[in-house]
């Protein structure tokens, strides 16, 4: 019943508005976070930090020091063609709740000839397959996803609503390693979610909604 949820909810709420206000330091993972929390569970700002994910600078300095592993998939680009990658752990299950769902935008590179596209960290059965100019690559290394990126011509970032509004508060952790690649970024999602506002920002690439006129556009 709706009353005895929201009385689970304001149980739920005081104890944890409880806790946080013992601690020394709270620690949000993006700013409009940090700000939302604060003023949701009225917090003293000055306990209040914000931390971001990032990237490990060591680790692509090794990579970029090291030899070369592209991997076999990538080593040829003949005739040329403008090739996107995603890389990440990502499912192709058409469904709402699915916040990576690439779907609309397969059916609409499919419609492209001149475009090699590259989803790499599938789960399930379609990893190591491809359909036409659509590829499924499985788990790789993290020096073979840094070459991935390197070895692309846009990165492919998709994180879509559905019934929340995650968007507007999440970065996610291979947006950072992107940004690292110098490459361009595609964001797929809302125009008012966080990484969307950044790459409008810091003029990190381009974004739109998950629509075929606006993929297309």
């Amino acid at each position: 019943p709706w009353h005895l949820w929201n009385l689970h909810r304001d149980f739920a709420y005081r104890k944890e508005r409880n806790y946080l206000k013992y601690a020394d330091g709270i620690v949000g993972f993006s700013r409009a976070f940090t700000e939302e929390m604060i003023a949701a569970f009225r917090l003293p700002e000055e306990t209040c930090t914000t931390i971001y994910n990032g990237y490990s600078e060591a680790d692509w300095t090794a990579f970029e020091a090291g030899a070369d592993v592209v991997p076999a998939f990538l080593r040829e680009k003949q005739p040329p063609k403008l090739r996107l990658t995603f890389t990440g752990n990502i499912s192709l299950d058409d469904s709402p709740g699915n916040f990576r769902n690439p779907a609309e935008l397969i059916r609409t590179i499919r419609r492209f000839p001149e475009i090699e596209c590259y989803f790499i960290g599938v789960q399930g059965p379609e990893a190591g397959t491809a359909e036409g100019n659509i590829h499924y690559i499985g788990k790789v290394s993290q020096a073979e996803s840094f070459a991935c990126m390197k070895n692309s011509d846009v990165l492919l970032s998709i994180h879509l609503d559905g019934a929340d509004c995650s968007g507007k508060y999440l970065i996610s952790g291979k947006f950072f390693d992107y940004i690292r690649s110098g490459r361009v970024i595609w964001h797929i999602g809302s125009p008012d979610s966080l990484m969307s506002r950044w790459i409008a920002d810091y003029g990190l690439g381009v974004f739109c909604e998950n629509e075929p006129n606006a993929l297309c556009s």
